[in-house]
């Protein structure tokens, strides 16, 4: 074999040699070299990936490769003969004609340049240009070797990295590494913390002393030259650092000489690097890169040769895409890294060819390749030279441009894609689905297509002005489908744009929302409609009488608000059922509607309680004419299940706006209050609202604000009355009952404000306030001497019926130390008609805990004998009435004694409470003492005085006369 073909360093060019026999003379085999030379030449040239020609000194084009035909989109014939210059665009062929006398003369050896011109089919086409002069043996010019790459792909990528090199400039600038600058003699004048770290010492241990004592011996000599000879401009070297631990680090130092106007140096500026880690890369890049130079200057793709199927070479970049050094590869089979397991003659096919190799780490290589075989005559195999472009990202890019189309042709939302005037370019299966509108129908149209003109005006005007503004916009439509039938879909649409940030398109994502608009619009009337007559409810009677209320205080007109109130009702709902109930209420719906103008509103609180907005109603006659109207039509009978008849009637009260009340509140309460008086002047009438009622309603509003002032100020105060036991006749409880200390009306008993306390709901607090301080005083009574003495406190309903309220008691007791025992809880019987699962579960649960529960007001007709046997009651207390009916009624007696002797059989103790300025005290006991477990004196006494009369007595007894 002969010598490799070599550079004028000896280093061998991998390019396929012969060996002389030795029988062939000289000028034999210098032809055959030169045949074999000259083929192998042509066959890389012919097969070359990168388009290639030779052309004259004055730019005529001699021979062109297939490669640089096809970019151009020419035939070879239309090629050559061409001038470059007509090829390139002006602004490259003037530069290339400047440098063409530079490249004759050996003053620059190649000239290179990015330009555009046009490819095939006119395509717009960017080409890396290379020039370079070939001479002869002689060393004289013969004329200039072109490469021209397609680089198209490249300057899309280029421009997107640009776009982000801006976006990241700033964060790039904050990641630099060491950075000092020193005066010409080598006095630190400043560095960067990277560089303090990397010597290990602090800026102020550097700054004023000289660099040359962090360098070593061979180093110093290298930084004095940059110092001493600035003409020389920016160099780059590198010097062995010595760190503060005695520790070298090799350093790469990139000097800059500063100097003023003049040109004087002022001083030098360096970056120093870290390279202790690159080193070794580094140099391996340096050889590889001066082994190879000739071949891939210019070439960014992997190139290999094969001969025998095993690479005989690999540059850098090939052995970069599969993640091995070129060192590693050379003498391995190619088949080892391909991932379907082919035989190739010459280890990769010859022409084009999609591959995928697989890397050292399992990472798989979609590449393309190109081969041609390099055949010489004394190489029977031949040399396989092929170029090796990755596309793992392209196809990945293309995979993810599928995946995403198949997910918009399926995608459950309508999707619409435009042009940038609005015309449709686009539509997905999903929006022919949802709007009946086959693809080709819509194409070329606008999405007005689809409009209803039942969208507010608004909404598309925002909608254009978010998009001509370039910004995104999303809202919802009232569209139109193809059979004209309307629909709700959601819309969402983006601008796209281009590299330059233009918009190009509109994308439209849009979702059928009608099942969900359909469902709000129920809810709505859920929320606003009452479910049996389809009246509106309470919420949005509040709100059209606000309103109504806001447009008459704006035009200075009055407004009529009535409340009517069925009377008999109840009757109705108790003889033939609640279904032939709900039909009464939906009748009276119908004649209250049809009594009043479609501009007037006709809704139901609740129950059989109606309201009437009368706008605009004139004076008081035409009112009277509305309400007259309204009870005529309810005295009419109601025809239930088409032969039973029900006969009810209305109690009408009437408010007028302004003079009874400026708020839907006060209009209400006073039509409410006209309600009652109607109905206490013998029902089936009407009544305005009066000044005598004002009175009254102003007396109850000033005792509501009176008493939600008293609960926060503390102006309650706990009493007791004396509770005996009329058999052992001594004392053996006391019963809770709360005064109100009144700022203008003096002391108030329970009595006059409890009913009040309870309706507008401050009585929980009340209750509390008794709970606690009857908890202290028992356990304190007991504690001094009174063992047997207990409490009975008094709970409202609204306390039973409050998660809270077995807490409270459970805190009260405990805080107190009070026995459970001792503790006694009356309850009004009405409450029995109105148990929740809330209060039957504080029922069981105070009588679990040892807690007596009394029913108190017992005999008013509220609670059967089945209710008292459903819970573990201690008793009863009999109301003031039934009291009174024994002392003074002989029949009341009767009937008393018989409800007595029904709670003694199921074991309950009755507690008589005798009513305030009872003058039959003693008569009652001398008759009827012997039914009671206990009695309830009138006398109210606060904590103190109760512990005086105990004092006093020592044992208590029942007072003298009773």
């Amino acid at each position: 074999m002969g010598r490799s073909v070599g550079d004028s360093a000896g280093f061998p060019l991998c390019l396929p040699t012969w060996t002389r026999p030795a029988s062939m003379t000289d000028a034999t085999a210098q032809e055959v070299g030169a045949s074999s030379l000259t083929l192998l030449l042509h066959t890389a040239f012919e097969h070359a990936p990168d388009g290639m020609a030779f052309a004259s000194l004055d730019g005529v084009l001699l021979t062109a490769n297939r490669s640089l035909c096809s970019m151009l989109g020419l035939s070879e014939p239309d090629v050559l003969g061409k001038s470059l210059f007509e090829l390139l665009e002006p602004r490259a062929a003037e530069a290339l004609k400047a440098r063409l006398s530079l490249l004759q003369t050996g003053a620059q050896r190649t000239f290179s340049r990015d330009c555009q011109t046009v490819g095939r089919m006119g395509r717009p086409l960017w080409l890396g240009l290379s020039v370079a002069v070939m001479r002869d043996a002689q060393g004289q010019t013969a004329g200039v070797i072109v490469q021209a790459r397609d680089i198209t792909d490249s300057k899309q990528v280029e421009r997107v990295l640009l776009a982000s090199d801006r976006r990241f400039r700033t964060i790039f600038n904050a990641l630099s590494e060491g950075f000092i600058e020193t005066t010409p003699d080598g006095t630190v004048v400043d560095l960067n913390q990277p560089l303090c770290r990397m010597l290990g010492y602090g800026r102020e241990d550097l700054v004023g002393k000289q660099i040359f004592f962090v360098l070593d011996e061979a180093s110093r000599g290298r930084m004095q030259r940059a110092l001493l000879e600035p003409q020389a401009g920016a160099r780059s070297y590198e010097v062995t650092l010595c760190r503060k631990d005695g520790e070298g680090i090799p350093a790469q130092v990139l000097s800059t000489p500063l100097t003023d106007d003049s040109g004087a140096l002022l001083g030098m500026m360096a970056i120093v690097l870290d390279v202790r880690e690159r080193n070794q890369a580094l140099q391996a890049l340096r050889d590889s890169e001066q082994r190879n130079r000739t071949l891939v200057e210019a070439l960014q793709d992997g190139l290999v040769m094969i001969r025998d199927q095993r690479f005989h070479y690999v540059n850098p970049p090939f052995a970069t895409m599969l993640g091995y050094a070129p060192g590693d590869l050379i003498g391995v089979p190619v088949r080892r890294f391909l991932l379907e397991q082919t035989d190739y003659p010459h280890g990769l096919p010859q022409g084009e060819a999609e591959l995928t190799f697989v890397g050292q780490d399992g990472r798989q290589v979609v590449a393309l390749i190109n081969g041609g075989l390099a055949q010489a005559s004394d190489q029977p195999g031949g040399l396989l030279i092929a170029t090796v472009r990755d596309v793992t990202e392209r196809r990945r890019i293309q995979a993810e441009v599928r995946k995403l189309s198949w997910a918009v042709e399926h995608s459950p939302a309508s999707v619409m894609i435009t042009d940038r005037s609005g015309r449709i370019e686009y539509v997905n299966p999903q929006f022919t689905a949802v709007t009946g509108y086959q693809s080709e129908e819509v194409l070329g149209c606008l999405p007005s297509i689809l409009k209803s003109e039942e969208t507010a005006s608004d909404v598309h005007q925002g909608l254009w002005r978010s998009l001509s503004n370039g910004e995104q916009w999303s809202g919802e439509f009232r569209n139109r489908r193809k059979d004209g039938t309307l629909f709700w879909d959601y819309t969402s649409v983006a601008p796209i744009r281009n590299e330059s940030g233009e918009v190009t398109h509109f994308v439209a994502v849009k979702e059928d929302i009608t099942a969900r608009k359909e469902a709000e619009l129920r809810t709505w009337r859920r929320a606003n409609f009452d479910a049996v007559t389809g009246l509106p409810n309470r919420v949005l009677f509040m709100d059209r009488l606000s309103q109504s209320l806001t447009r008459a205080q704006r035009n200075g007109e009055p407004v009529a608000v009535m409340f009517i109130d069925l009377d008999h009702f109840k009757a109705v709902n108790d003889t033939l059922g609640h279904e032939a109930g709900d039909a009464v209420l939906r009748g009276v719906a119908r004649r209250l509607e049809e009594s009043v103008r479609d501009s007037d509103t006709v809704a139901r609180l609740a129950g059989d309680e109606f309201m009437v907005i009368l706008p605009s109603p004139g004076d008081e006659k035409d009112v009277t004419i509305v309400a007259e109207r309204i009870l005529d039509a309810l005295r009419q009978p109601f025809l239930i299940d088409g032969d039973k008849e029900a006969y009810i009637g209305g109690s009408v009260g009437i408010a007028l706006y302004p003079e009874d009340g400026t708020d839907p509140h006060a209009l209400i309460r006073s039509a409410d209050h006209a309600m009652y008086r109607s109905k206490d002047g013998g029902r089936n009438c009407y009544q305005f609202f009066t000044a005598e009622m004002n009175r009254v309603v102003e007396a109850r509003i000033q005792l509501e604000n009176d008493l939600r002032r008293a609960v926060q100020g503390g102006e309650f105060a706990v009493h007791f009355r004396p509770v005996f036991n009329h058999h052992q006749r001594s004392l053996q409880a006391a019963a809770v009952t709360v005064q109100w200390a009144h700022p203008v009306q003096g002391i108030l008993p329970a009595d006059s404000f409890w009913a009040v306390a309870e309706e507008i709901g401050v009585v929980a607090e009340l209750g509390d306030l008794m709970l606690r301080r009857a908890c202290v005083q028992a356990a304190v009574w007991r504690d001094s001497g009174y063992p047997f003495l207990g409490v009975i406190v008094p709970v409202s309903s609204r306390q039973l019926s409050s998660s809270p309220f077995m807490e409270a008691v459970d805190l009260a007791l405990e805080r107190s130390g009070l026995e459970a025992s001792a503790l006694s809880l009356a309850i009004p019987e009405e409450v029995l008609l109105k148990l929740t699962p809330v209060s039957e579960a504080a029922l069981m649960a105070l009588a679990a805990r040892g807690i007596r529960v009394i029913v108190q007001g017992f005999g008013s007709g509220y609670a059967g004998l089945h209710q008292l046997r459903r819970f573990p009651f201690a008793g009863v207390e009999l109301s003031d009435s039934v009291v009174r009916s024994i002392a003074e009624d002989h029949d009341g007696g009767m009937i008393a004694e018989a409800v007595i002797a029904m709670a003694h059989k199921m074991g309950l103790a009755v507690t008589a409470r005798i009513p305030s300025r009872f003058q039959g005290v003693g008569a009652l006991l001398t008759t009827y003492g012997d039914w009671f477990e206990g009695v309830v004196l009138p006398d109210t006494l606060s904590g103190a005085d109760f512990e005086d009369v105990l004092e006093a007595r020592g044992a208590p007894v029942l007072p003298a006369g009773l």
